[in-house]
């Protein structure tokens, strides 16, 4: 019987400590994703639209994602479609900034020899 107490409040400081790493590596992601990096964005729109390690959230997810598209996160602006598309309820989070490819200079202009 104390062996079985032991186990049962060794495995709740387990839990516990496990829960405090989770939280502190979200909060790191979170505070990345806020400094503007793409990939701690869509993480965390991946995240939130699964419902893993926070509550299922469409529209943190949508957030999320619409930021990382923005800077020309290829997966992230390829998600953001699907994701309109599959849950056309979201609240339209469309900015004024055209999605870029993430290979594109930005230059518009036509390549010598073209017509």
């Amino acid at each position: 019987m104390k062996i079985a107490l032991a186990v049962a409040c060794l495995l709740c400081s387990l839990t516990a400590w496990g829960q405090e790493q989770e939280k502190s590596a979200l909060d790191d992601l979170i505070r990345s994703a806020e400094q503007g990096n793409t990939e701690a964005q869509f993480s965390l729109a991946t995240m939130y639209y699964r419902g893993q390690g926070v509550p299922q959230d469409y529209g943190q997810a949508a957030k999320w994602v619409q930021l990382a598209a923005e800077q020309g996160h290829a997966a992230a602006q390829s998600s953001l479609g699907n994701m309109y598309s599959r849950l056309p309820g979201l609240p339209n989070r469309a900015s004024s900034k055209p999605l870029k490819h993430p290979n594109c200079s930005g230059n518009s202009q036509p390549a010598s020899g073209a017509a």
